[in-house]
C-alpha cells in the first residue's frame, strides 16, 4: 500500500515538474501566459454548533442585500459564498470571497461600506441593528487573506 501511495506521489510530482515550464509567466515568444485578475479578500468562518442554518439565513437576508448594493454601485467587482465540510475543529465551514479590480479599490472600503449599510438598513431600526450584531454570536472568524486571481491565456 505504501509503495502505491509513494508511486502516486512521485507521479504527481513528475507531472507537475513537466507541466511547470508551460505555466511560466512568459512563453517562448515573450508573451505573458498569465494575466493578473481581480483581488480577492477571503474570510474563513466557522459557524458555532447548531447555528449554521441561522447564519446562512442571516447571510441570505442581510449580507446579500449589502453585497448586491455594493456590486451595483461598483464598490466591489464580485462576491462568492462557499460552504464546506470542516476537516477538523479548527477549520472553516463558510468561506466568504469579495473581489475588487485592483488594490487601490480597497482604499476607504470601511467608510464606503458603512454608507451602503446605512442606505440598505435604517440605522434607527433597533431590531435590524440587533440582527446585524447577532452574527457574531453565530460564528467565529477563523482567519483571512488576500489573493490575486491569475487568468490563463
Amino acid at each position: 500500500m505504501k509503495s502505491i501511495k509513494r508511486a502516486s506521489m512521485m507521479l504527481a510530482i513528475l507531472s507537475f515538474m513537466l507541466a511547470a515550464p508551460s505555466l511560466s509567466a512568459q512563453n517562448s515568444s515573450g508573451e505573458k501566459e498569465l494575466k493578473e485578475g481581480k483581488i480577492w479578500s477571503v474570510e474563513y468562518i466557522r459557524t458555532k454548533p447548531g447555528m449554521a442554518d441561522d447564519y446562512k439565513k442571516y447571510l441570505a437576508k442581510n449580507y446579500m442585500q449589502v453585497m448586491n448594493k455594493a456590486k451595483e454601485e461598483g464598490l466591489i467587482a464580485d462576491f462568492i459564498l462557499l460552504e464546506g465540510m470542516p476537516s477538523n475543529e479548527d477549520d472553516w465551514d463558510i468561506m466568504i470571497l469579495i473581489a475588487v479590480n485592483k488594490y487601490g479599490d480597497m482604499d476607504g472600503m470601511d467608510e464606503k461600506f458603512d454608507k451602503i449599510v446605512a442606505q440598505v438598513f435604517d440605522p434607527k431600526d433597533e431590531g435590524r441593528q440587533k440582527e446585524l450584531k447577532s452574527r457574531f454570536e453565530m460564528r467565529k472568524f477563523m482567519g483571512g487573506k488576500m489573493a490575486r486571481q491569475l487568468e490563463l491565456k
